[in-house]
């Protein structure tokens, strides 16, 4: 794109901005671009020059075809900043082959003879219950006992059920390497449930049907009401798993019947947030504030596999408080909830009643008080889960490039059952 001004400008800066074209009506970035849209926020900077006339071209986010909204945002010397909109909708040529094509790291490796020898227990009325129970109360901390009007089993909770070929993907530009291993940790783990999954790395951009993004919130991007939406939070960590894109995209038939999507934010503190009243006495201009890797990649996954939140103790979904200061990855009664989903026997949309029928569950008093009591799972998983998990745990902590909300940031927190 080239753009001319009148006389030479006396400018001290000069940027194209990028936006999805849905922003403007409305999806600021989500579903109606598969998620894609969140990592088209983009800010280029244009050197200045003594010269009337500028031609900039536009970079892809990714391969994947976003419409996008353009706007050439300069700063005069006398302070004056003049924001105009060029373009509205904005398409990227046909991508070549070479474009779509997709490289992990190279040397993150999914390892699918890690877990080979694991043998799965049996579905029991306990993994069926977490697998449809959701807890809606308020976080706790430590002793803090759950509202337990707010741990259910609610109608609206179906079987996640999911047949297409698993193909994972990271995009953005925040980030790390803990993400990738974490990745391609957990595509081996749900490589154990469901063979027929067969869960991996896409290697084009075609293949991808459930991506994980990290954007980058910077304040340009906030509007009245964003702070407390996607794309960007600007004032605590955040993290997102979006069933939505459980559909078909006329601009992508890979995504007939995807898993959806995770989203991971990053913003970095600056004067201005220093003077909001919320703002929090440890934070310091230049800070880089996101959540952790690795704890919320599992437990936005997690979502994806079917599980609701939690109130379990040691479970990545749980909103007991303690969870998010372990190192740690899914528990027993995660691993056990997600196998309901994935059980070949189960199929997408099944209610908790129709699953039972379908696994053999006796459907009786104990059936019944159960439901009633869905917190009574807690702890009570078959033996082989706590195996599992012991194991999952011990290969998650391995690497050096985890991270936690522990306060040294790395010690793992052993526990007891």
């Amino acid at each position: 794109m080239t753009w001319e001004f009148d006389d030479v400008p006396d400018l001290t800066s000069l940027e194209v901005r990028t936006r999805p074209s849905d922003a403007l009506t409305g999806d600021r970035g989500g579903s109606r671009t598969a998620g894609f849209g969140l990592v088209s926020w983009q800010r280029h900077e244009i050197p200045i020059h003594d010269v009337r006339a500028y031609e900039f071209t536009v970079t892809r986010a990714t391969a994947y075809q976003v419409m996008l909204a353009v706007d050439l945002v300069a700063e005069l010397a006398d302070g004056t900043t003049c924001e105009s909109r060029l373009f509205t909708e904005v398409e990227h040529p046909e991508t070549t082959e070479e474009e779509r094509r997709l490289t992990v790291p190279y040397d993150i490796t999914v390892d699918r003879s890690r877990y080979a020898d694991l043998v799965l227990p049996e579905p029991t009325l306990e993994a069926l219950v977490f697998a449809f129970a959701e807890y809606t109360g308020p976080h706790g901390m430590g002793d803090t006992q759950p509202d337990y009007s707010q741990w259910t089993v609610p109608d609206h909770i179906g079987i996640r059920d999911y047949e297409p070929a698993l193909r994972h993907f990271l995009f953005g530009n925040t980030q790390g390497r803990g993400d990738w291993e974490t990745a391609a940790h957990l595509l081996e783990i749900l490589a154990v449930f469901h063979p027929d999954l067969d869960p991996r790395f896409a290697t084009s951009i075609d293949e991808v049907n459930f991506p994980q993004f990290h954007p980058l919130c910077e304040r340009w991007v906030l509007d009245e009401e964003l702070d407390k939406h996607r794309p960007c939070q600007r004032s605590r960590n955040s993290a997102n798993f979006d069933g939505s894109s459980t559909q078909e995209w006329s601009g992508n038939p890979g995504y007939r019947e995807a898993r959806g999507w995770t989203y991971h934010n990053t913003w970095v503190v600056d004067a201005e947030d220093l003077e909001r009243p919320d703002a929090r006495d440890d934070w310091s201009v230049g800070q880089i504030v996101r959540n952790p890797c690795c704890s919320i990649n599992v437990h936005e996954v997690g979502h994806a596999m079917g599980l609701s939140h939690t109130y379990c103790a040691h479970s990545a979904m749980a909103r007991w408080e303690d969870r998010p200061y372990m190192t740690t990855a899914w528990s027993a009664e995660d691993l056990a909830g997600i196998a309901i989903h994935l059980d070949p026997r189960t199929t997408h949309g099944m209610n908790i009643r129709e699953a039972a029928e379908a696994l053999g569950i006796e459907q009786d008093d104990h059936f019944d008080d159960m439901l009633a009591s869905p917190w009574r799972a807690c702890g009570r998983q078959d033996s082989g889960w706590n195996d599992f998990a012991d194991r999952i745990y011990e290969d998650h902590v391995l690497s050096t490039n985890l991270g936690t909300n522990h306060p040294d940031n790395r010690t793992p927190i052993l526990y007891d059952r």
